[in-house]
C-alpha cells in the first residue's frame, strides 16, 4: 500500500486518519484510500468508521452501488445515526430504489426527531417527497412538501437542483 499509517489509538487520531483517507480520494488515489478503509474495517473498534469512510470514498469514485452496500452493512451492524440513514436514502434514490429510499429517509427523520437532531430534516423530507413522486404516491409527496419551508431546495442526483415547489407542481399536474 502506498499510503502508510498507524492504527489510531483514540478518536482524534481516527478523525485525522479519516481526513487523510478522504484527501486520497479527492486526489483520485482510490486504491490506497479503499485499502486504508479495509484495514480500519478489520478492527472492531474502527469498523463503523471504516465502513462509513469507505462508502464516502466509493461515492466519490462514482461507485454508488458499492457505497450503498457499505452503508447498508453499517446500518445492519447497528448504526442509529440519522446521517447514515439520510445518506443511504439519498443514494438508494439515486440508484432507482425509491421504495428503499422512502424507508431509509423515514428512519432518518424518526431518529433525528428522537435525538433532537434536525440537520437532515429538510433534505430528508425533500428527497422522500421526490421518492414518493417517482412511486406515484402523490398524497405522500404533497405531505412531505408541506413540512418544508417555502423556497426550500436541494440537489437531487440525476435531476439537479429541486425545490419543494417543483415537486408540488409536478405532483399537482400528475393528479389531474
Amino acid at each position: 500500500m502506498g499510503f502508510e499509517f498507524e492504527r489510531p489509538t483514540n478518536e482524534e487520531e481516527l478523525e485525522h486518519l479519516l481526513g487523510r483517507i478522504y484527501d486520497l480520494a479527492k486526489r483520485g488515489s482510490y486504491v490506497d484510500a479503499l485499502k486504508a478503509c479495509d484495514v480500519l474495517i478489520e478492527e472492531a473498534a474502527t469498523k463503523k468508521a471504516g465502513l462509513r469512510e469507505r462508502a464516502a470514498v466509493k461515492e466519490h469514485s462514482g461507485d454508488i452501488a458499492g457505497a450503498v452496500m457499505d452503508l447498508a452493512e453499517l446500518i445492519a451492524s447497528g448504526s442509529v445515526e440519522p446521517a447514515d440513514f439520510h445518506q443511504l436514502g439519498v443514494w438508494t434514490l439515486c440508484t432507482g430504489s425509491a421504495h428503499d429510499a422512502v424507508d431509509y429517509l423515514s428512519k432518518a427523520l424518526q431518529l433525528g426527531e428522537r435525538a433532537g437532531f434536525h440537520a437532515y430534516t429538510n433534505s430528508s423530507y425533500l428527497h422522500r417527497a421526490e421518492a414518493h413522486l417517482r412511486l406515484g404516491n402523490l398524497a405522500e409527496a404533497f405531505a412531505d412538501c408541506a413540512k418544508l419551508p417555502e423556497g426550500y431546495k436541494t440537489y437531487v442526483e440525476g435531476v439537479g437542483m429541486r425545490s419543494k415547489e417543483q415537486i408540488q407542481q409536478e405532483a399537482d399536474s400528475r393528479s389531474r
